[in-house]
C-alpha cells in the first residue's frame, strides 16, 4: 500500500518536472531569463503591496494630493538619472519604486473609497479579476514563442496617442462628459493595457536575453499595467452595480404605482375601499385616524365626522402617491 502511494506521488512529480520542462523548452527561457523573471514579479508583488498600504493611507488619513504626485514624479526622475548597473544603487532605486507605488497607491484612495462606500463587494471582484487578466496574459506570453507580441508596440503607442487626441479633442469641444466618449476610454483603456501586459511581459524576456536584468524598471513597468487595468476593472464594476441598483429602484417605483393605480378612487380595485363606511373592521379606522373609534356609537355625529375625516385621508393619501 506504501509503495503504491510513493509511486503514485513519484508519477506526479515527474509527469510535472517533464511539464514544466516541456514549457520552458518551448519558450527558450534560460535559467538566467527565469531567474530575472523570479526577481521581477518577486519585486512587483512587493510594489503592490505598497500601494495597497498607499491607498489605504489616503482612506484613512487623506495623505493623497499634489504632495504624492510630486513624489511620484520625483520617484520616476529618479528611476530615470540612477545607474541601474551599479550595484551602489540599488537600494536607492528600490526607495524609488517603493515611493512610486505609495503613491499611486494613494492616488487610488478616492475611487476604492467611494467603492467602499457604495458596493464593497466590488473591490475584491475587482482584485481578483485583475490577477486573473495579469495571470492569463503572463502565461499567454511566456508560452508562445519569442517576439510573438512584439508587433503589439506599434499599434499600442498609436492607441495611447488616439486616447490623448480624443481626450484632448473631448476638452475642447466640450463633451468631456460625454458618455460615449468615457466608454470608449474606459473599455478601450482597459484592452490597451491589458495587451501591454502581453508586450512588455514579452520586452521583459527579450531584453533579458539581451543582457538587461534591470529587475526594477521591469518591475516598474508592469505595475503600470496592472495597477491601470485594476482601476478600470472597479470603474466597469461600480458602473454595473449602479445601474442594477437604479434598475431595482425602477421596478419597485413602477410596482408601488401600479399597486396605487389598483385603489384610485372610482376605479373597480377601490370599490372595496368604499363600500359601507361601517363594515370596515376597527381596526383599519384605528390605523387611519391614529385614534379608537370603538366607543363611538354609529350614527351620531362624532362618528360620521371621524368617518369622513378617514375618507378625505384616504383621498389624499391617494393624491400624493399618484405625485
Amino acid at each position: 500500500m506504501a509503495s503504491a502511494v510513493l509511486e503514485t506521488i513519484n508519477g506526479f512529480l515527474g509527469n510535472r518536472a517533464r511539464f514544466t520542462d516541456g514549457v520552458f523548452k518551448f519558450t527558450n527561457l534560460d535559467s538566467r531569463v527565469q531567474k530575472h523573471l523570479a526577481r521581477v514579479y518577486s519585486t512587483l508583488g512587493v510594489a503592490m503591496a505598497i500601494a495597497a498600504l498607499g491607498c489605504y493611507a489616503h482612506i484613512a488619513y487623506g495623505v493623497g494630493g499634489v504632495a504624492t504626485q510630486l513624489v511620484s514624479l520625483g520617484s520616476l526622475m529618479g528611476l530615470a538619472f540612477l545607474n541601474a548597473n551599479d550595484p551602489h544603487t540599488l537600494y536607492q532605486r528600490y526607495g524609488c519604486l517603493a515611493a512610486f507605488s505609495f503613491c499611486s497607491g494613494a492616488a487610488l484612495g478616492p475611487i476604492t473609497n467611494l467603492a467602499l462606500i457604495l458596493n464593497p463587494g466590488v473591490i475584491l471582484s475587482a482584485f481578483l479579476s485583475t490577477c486573473a487578466v495579469f495571470t492569463c496574459f503572463t502565461v499567454s506570453a511566456l508560452i508562445t514563442q519569442r517576439r510573438t507580441y512584439m508587433f503589439l508596440g506599434g499599434y499600442l503607442a498609436s492607441a495611447v496617442m488616439a486616447f490623448m487626441v480624443l481626450r484632448l479633442s473631448a476638452w475642447l469641444t466640450g463633451s468631456l462628459n460625454s458618455t460615449a466618449v468615457f466608454n470608449l476610454e474606459l473599455y478601450g483603456g482597459l484592452l490597451m493595457f491589458s495587451a501591454y501586459i502581453l508586450y512588455d511581459t514579452q520586452l521583459i524576456v527579450e531584453k533579458a536575453h539581451a543582457g538587461d536584468f534591470d529587475h526594477v524598471r521591469h518591475a516598474l513597468d508592469l505595475l503600470v499595467d496592472v495597477l491601470a487595468v485594476f482601476v478600470r476593472i472597479l470603474v466597469v464594476l461600480l458602473k454595473r452595480a449602479e445601474d442594477k441598483r437604479r434598475e431595482e429602484e425602477r421596478k419597485k417605483r413602477g410596482a408601488r404605482r401600479q399597486h396605487v393605480n389598483r385603489h384610485v378612487p372610482g376605479s373597480a380595485g377601490d370599490a372595496w375601499m368604499h363600500e359601507d363606511i361601517h363594515r370596515r373592521p376597527a381596526w383599519m379606522r384605528r390605523r387611519c385616524m391614529g385614534i379608537c373609534t370603538e366607543k363611538l356609537k354609529p350614527g351620531t355625529s362624532q362618528h360620521g365626522r371621524v368617518m369622513g375625516a378617514a375618507d378625505n385621508l384616504y383621498s389624499d393619501f391617494v393624491q400624493e402617491a399618484r405625485c
